[in-house]
């Protein structure tokens, strides 16, 4: 092709037609520019099919990470769920006037000991926040996961601190003997020096500490929870419209 047009050119250099030389001149000159135009554009149809691929795989692999973190979302309300329902039950026991002691024990030995453990999954979005390629999703796509993120974040850590402040009290009822509890059922002289009334009481006051600030936390934790289950619905719901 380049021959073709050195070709012409000379051809007409010699008959001295320099007024069609210069036409063709242009002519060559406009069909280079558009075969350049014409190369950006396709190489531009390519980077945005390559990018819409991408930003495809990670529409999807978003939204298993948002479900996983559902499915632990949901269960662990459940949780929490059944733990206030267990200590309330407990604190309908005071409403009941002169109950015997050991009655009111029991209502509070039933309530769910460990607190509840978060696990989050949404390593995908984190990892595009992090190294800044969240720039490639769709703007009000990119806002929702880094408002849930940011949130998700903040519960957890606020959680975490509650928590190592009531897991405190509860090492302080460990080391007075409640872990001993199961294992003196055949020690019967150690289990009555062990748990005498007045360190019976103590270990009552503690329990009871405990759990009021355990449950105070889940209770507002419950909240956070249930904010954050909107926040995936609405991820996930926007992501499934790009995606389509």
């Amino acid at each position: 092709m380049i021959k073709l047009f050195q070709k012409i050119r000379k051809n007409l250099l010699i008959e001295n037609k320099t007024g069609k030389y210069f036409k063709y001149a242009v002519g060559e000159i406009f069909l280079v520019v558009i075969g350049i135009l014409i190369a950006l554009q396709i190489n531009n149809w390519n980077e945005a099919r390559k990018l819409h691929k991408l930003r495809l795989y990670y529409y999807n692999q978003i939204l298993e990470d948002l479900e996983t973190d559902k499915r632990h979302i949901e269960l662990t309300i459940k949780e929490i769920d059944s733990s206030l329902k267990n200590y309330n039950i407990y604190m309908d026991t005071f409403k009941e006037p002169n109950l015997p002691v050991q009655v009111v024990v029991q209502n509070l030995i039933k309530n769910r000991i460990y607190p509840a453990v978060f696990y989050f999954k949404t390593t995908t979005s984190k990892s595009l926040i992090d190294s800044g390629e969240i720039k490639i999703l769709d703007a009000e796509i990119r806002n929702e996961l880094t408002t849930y993120n940011a949130n998700k974040e903040l519960l957890r850590t606020s959680y975490e601190t509650s928590k190592n402040l009531y897991i405190d009290i509860f090492k302080e009822v460990y080391s007075d003997g409640f872990g001993l509890g199961p294992r003196l059922v055949n020690q019967k002289e150690l289990a009555r020096v062990v748990f005498n009334e007045q360190r019976y009481l103590e270990m009552h006051i503690k329990l009871d500490a405990y759990h009021v600030f355990k449950n105070d936390t889940e209770k507002w934790c419950l909240k956070g929870l249930r904010d954050l289950l909107r926040q995936i619905d609405d991820a996930a719901t926007l992501i499934k419209s790009k995606i389509k």
